[in-house]
C-alpha cells in the first residue's frame, strides 16, 4: 500500500491517494486537485469524500 497527500484549495485540506493492488483510492480532492490526480492515478476505483 502507498498514500500519496498533497493540501488542495484555499482551505488547505489533504488529498490522498490510496494504493492497493492496482487500485487507486481518492479522497477528499479538493479544489484544483484534479491535474496532481491525473498526474498519480492510474486505476481509480473510488472518490471518497469525507468534507461537506
Amino acid at each position: 500500500m502507498e498514500i500519496l497527500k498533497r493540501p488542495m484549495g484555499d482551505y488547505q485540506t489533504n488529498c490522498y491517494i490510496v494504493k492497493i493492488d492496482g487500485k487507486d483510492l481518492i479522497i477528499d480532492p479538493g479544489m484544483g486537485a484534479t491535474e496532481w490526480v491525473m498526474a498519480n492515478v492510474k486505476n481509480p476505483v473510488a472518490i471518497l469524500n469525507t468534507h461537506g
